[in-house]
């Protein structure tokens, strides 16, 4: 049987990551053109007065956003950030925008006259920045004599960053400390950031676990000065919440090399979004089409999956452990594995492999139900469709928060 164990030791070893639209959180091309609107420098002039100042700007603004557009203040749009990541020229709430550059030299330059001094190299070395690779830059000296410098890397897409004071024209940490390793990742849910809030830049970190699926979403924003970035030590901040949630299956045939095929098993699946959304059984829901093996001995990897449909099948016809893992090499979507039982199935004379579960990437995993299916050929599997079962949230509650 294909069960979890194999599969996630095979998702160990892809280090691409998916979901189209859906990770990383940095990636994400904005579904709806908006129209930011610029608070009233009121609103804003007060950032440095007190802690709660920063996050009740980006709240009003946020709130102003989702009452002039309700359609893209959704889960599915992924509200805050589409209303955050885009702001029109001159809009006072938002997040900076990184250049970026291929070495420290381009970084000097740049940001000409300050130089980078032996302290704040050995202090980008201290918070495990490469002073030998590439750099993301964001320079927001105009907000508050603030640079911000970080790398990424690996398949999780995890930040790496440095901040530094440059008031007095050197360059001084405003942090004492960075981040550890898979602390904070695009691909665990976690984004790092800068966010204009009026005349000053502030570092934030934005949860939102499980993007396509209604969530509780948090931007928090930290100390212009502070302590360790990844210890917990935020000013205040912003949580998000859904008062409505619907439900909401997505669909793709786009990769099918058989759309007839394709469409007969997505009108056999329609009818029981209900129960595959809730976790039943395919071997249940799809019992009438299960493939039988044509006899023993078989060596096609098929029909060896098609033995576990019959109760009489001797082991010797069984996929083997190895065999299990060679299986799902050859059944990816997306990048990413799904963990659940695979199934052979026979369907208008063809032959079909499909599975429902959570997507898994090593030990990470999207948090809702999934599908997948491929027909069989003598060449291997082809794919035929596959299926997120998320939620829609609507209508946001934006609330405010201190430490």
């Amino acid at each position: 049987m294909l069960n979890e164990t194999v599969i996630s030791k095979q998702a160990e070893k892809r280090q691409t990551n998916r979901l189209r639209s859906r990770l990383p959180l940095r990636k994400i091309a904005l579904a709806v053109l908006v129209v930011i609107t610029i608070l009233p420098a009121a609103i804003v002039a007060k950032a440095e007065d007190d802690q709660l100042s920063p996050c009740n700007a980006v709240a009003s603004y946020l709130r102003n956003y989702a009452d002039n557009h309700p359609d893209a203040s959704t889960s599915e749009q992924l509200f805050p950030h589409n209303a955050l990541e885009a702001p029109e020229s001159g809009a006072q709430i938002g997040f900076m925008r990184p250049t970026d550059h291929a070495s420290l030299d381009e970084v000097e330059t740049a940001l000409a006259p300050i130089k980078f001094d032996q302290a704040a190299r050995e202090f980008m070395e201290s918070v495990y920045l490469d002073t030998t690779k590439g750099w993301s830059m964001i320079d927001a000296r105009s907000l508050g004599d603030r640079v911000v410098l970080y790398q990424m890397g690996g398949s999780a897409s995890c930040y790496v960053p440095a901040i530094f004071d440059t008031s007095g024209g050197v360059f001084r940490p405003a942090y004492s400390g960075g981040v550890e390793e898979g602390d904070v990742c695009d691909g665990f849910g976690t984004m790092f950031g800068v966010l204009r809030v009026g005349e000053f830049a502030y570092p934030t970190l934005s949860s939102v676990p499980n993007e396509s699926v209604a969530y509780q979403s948090k931007i928090e924003i930290l100390p212009r000065n502070g302590a360790n970035i990844g210890s917990g030590m935020g000013q205040c901040r912003v949580e998000i919440r859904f008062r409505e949630s619907l439900a909401e299956t997505v669909w793709d045939l786009s990769a099918t090399e058989d759309r007839n095929l394709a469409e007969r098993l997505r009108e056999l699946l329609l009818p029981l979004d209900t129960d595959l959304r809730n976790g039943k059984a395919l071997n249940v829901l799809l019992k009438d089409y299960l493939a039988k093996p044509t006899g023993p001995g078989s060596s096609d990897r098929f029909q060896r999956l098609a033995a576990w449909n019959d109760p009489s099948t001797q082991p010797a016809d069984l996929l083997t452990h190895d065999e299990a893992i060679a299986l799902v090499d050859t059944l990816q979507s997306g990048g990413w594995t799904i963990g659940g039982k695979y199934l052979a199935l026979e369907m208008a004379g063809m032959k079909i492999i499909i599975v429902a579960g959570e997507r898994e990437l090593g030990w990470r995993t999207t948090g809702y139900t999934s599908l997948a299916a491929w027909k069989w050929t003598d060449q291997g599997a082809v794919p035929l469709l596959d299926a997120d079962f998320l939620i829609r949230g609507a209508k946001p509650e934006i609330m405010v928060f201190g430490q």
